[in-house]
């Protein structure tokens, strides 16, 4: 799935079984704007790539209840009106991965 920004959506839910599953979460997100976002995989690699011109908040968690690869804030904007992804991702038996680019 590629550039969800475009679709100028307030929240998105996304489900995947048996398989990897990739994201693109770049695309015209609208300034000041706020998205909820979930995502959730069984059985497979959930990797979501997101833009640094978005600020994300992020609550990466598996089946364990553990947290996988924190997305690293240093790459992302500092712009107070940088649109806000609240990203909420689960994934059971596979791995849960964010891409800054």
């Amino acid at each position: 799935v590629d550039n969800l920004g475009n679709t100028g959506a307030e929240a998105i839910e996304a489900t995947g079984n048996m398989g990897n599953f990739t994201a693109d979460l770049g695309g015209a997100w609208q300034p000041e704007s706020n998205a909820e976002l979930n995502f959730t995989q069984s059985m497979g690699q959930l990797t979501l790539q997101v833009p640094s011109s978005v600020r994300l908040d992020a609550n990466i968690t598996n089946s364990q209840g553990g947290t996988t690869n924190r997305p690293n804030t240093d790459e992302e904007t500092k712009d107070p009106k940088a649109p806000t992804l609240r990203l909420r991702m689960n994934t059971s038996m596979g791995e849960g991965r964010v891409v800054r680019y």
